[in-house]
């Protein structure tokens, strides 16, 4: 008997003996103190004419006495059609190797032609990694979350800061936080607001910690070819005591087993200074995610006035922040664009250099008087300082009558 075909998925094995006409799926593999690996095992037939599904059922894989077993069980259904001693002495081997090597060793090689870090939906999913928006309650961030699904389903070529794909992505939405009927009337008033054509896109309520609720989700994944999950949110898809490291080290791990991109929706801790405002629980969270991104909102009656600020990226540069008007109605969501430097609050939160572009477009200011409308404290004036003559070095400020600094003509026309 030849070599099965071997592929591993979200901590499964799929097993194809092709010249047999015989799979066989392992999940829920654990290997115990004792040296035994268990799992359970489902196995089927493409023999043309023949049922396709044979047994399901835990298996010992270290135990000869299980396979003899198991193999006369099958015999007696399927007598003569299959060689199935020798299939199960072949699975238990190829098994038992593949639960004491884990991940084969790979070898990086800087002449191999690679390539930068793509997008799903540019700047804020990153292909292959786990992306995280995180901000406040009532900030807007599940509605985000629904466009970007949009974005990506569709695709959605809107006028805000995304960058959609050039073809339909297939979306995932894990919902720990709202009920069916709830994301469906958002997802039609999304579409009412923009006359968009007939959408669908897979929905998953869920209750469970995402660990504890893999082979399910893994299904699903599998079959509808699922590409990037939408995670909302972090907090219940993580489990209990966030504030310990294992719940967000054991939902980072269950997102690499599953092997797919993610968009994690997550909460802020309750810092007194907002300035200092971080992504709750353990600082696991900030670590293992790779590309962050933190939601400020204002409101206004139906206007929710949302600025997106990229706080980490660990295979890209900072992206400038995104500005993302939502204007809620009775049966519609329209969004739409705004510059977030041009809202008091956001600008706070954005680097000097902004802040001094935006400070001197009313008119040329001394040092002294930038200091003051930028509301900055003597400790902040040497960085000002330093700010502005980047800035000159950028061609985007000016010295004039050496005393005040003012936009240049290149920066006024950027």
């Amino acid at each position: 008997m030849s070599k099965p075909k071997i592929e591993s998925k979200a901590g499964n094995y799929y097993f194809d003996f092709e010249d047999a006409h015989v799979t066989i799926k392992v999940t829920r593999l654990k290997n115990h103190s004792d040296g035994r690996v268990i799992g359970e095992v489902l196995i089927e037939t493409t023999l043309p004419g023949t049922k396709q599904h044979i047994h399901q059922a835990q298996f010992n894989f270290s135990s000869t006495a299980t396979r003899d077993k198991l193999a006369t069980t099958l015999e007696k259904q399927y007598p003569s059609l299959f060689d199935w001693k020798n299939i199960l002495e072949s699975l238990s081997v190829h098994m038992l190797e593949l639960s004491r090597i884990g991940e084969p060793l790979a070898e990086l090689d800087n002449t191999f032609d690679s390539k930068p870090p793509e997008y799903y939906l540019e700047p804020i999913i990153i292909k292959g990694c786990a992306n995280v928006i995180y901000g406040e309650a009532e900030q807007g961030k599940s509605t985000i979350a629904a466009i970007a699904t949009i974005c990506m389903i569709m695709p959605w070529h809107t006028t805000i800061g995304f960058v959609s794909p050039e073809k339909p992505v297939n979306v995932l939405y894990l919902d720990w936080e709202a009920e069916l009927n709830i994301a469906q009337w958002n997802f039609r008033k999304i579409s009412n607001g923009h006359n968009l054509p007939n959408l669908k896109y897979n929905y998953q309520h869920c209750s469970l910690p995402l660990a504890d609720d893999m082979e399910k989700i893994n299904n699903i994944v599998e079959q509808k070819k699922i590409e990037v999950l939408i995670i909302d949110s972090m907090g219940p898809a993580a489990g209990t005591k966030l504030s310990s490291d294992e719940p967000a080290i054991r939902l980072f791990q269950t997102l690499r087993q599953l092997n797919t991109t993610s968009l994690l929706i997550g909460q802020t801790a309750k810092n007194t200074e907002d300035k200092k405002r971080t992504l709750y629980g353990s600082t696991f969270f900030h670590y293992l995610a790779r590309n962050i991104w933190q939601v400020k909102s204002t409101r206004d009656n139906d206007r929710l006035t949302c600025g997106l600020f990229h706080e980490k990226s660990n295979y890209t540069r900072r992206h400038k922040p995104i500005g993302i008007e939502i204007c809620h109605y009775d049966d519609c969501i329209i969004i739409d664009s705004f510059e977030p430097e041009s809202v008091p609050e956001m600008l706070e939160r954005m680097g000097w250099e902004t802040r001094i572009l935006a400070g001197l477009k009313s008119g040329a200011l001394t040092l002294e008087d930038l200091v003051l409308e930028m509301t900055a404290d003597n400790k902040e004036k040497g960085t000002i300082k330093t700010s502005l003559y980047r800035l000159r070095k950028k061609g985007k400020v000016v010295m004039i009558d050496g005393k005040k600094w003012g936009l240049s003509f290149i920066s006024e026309k950027q």
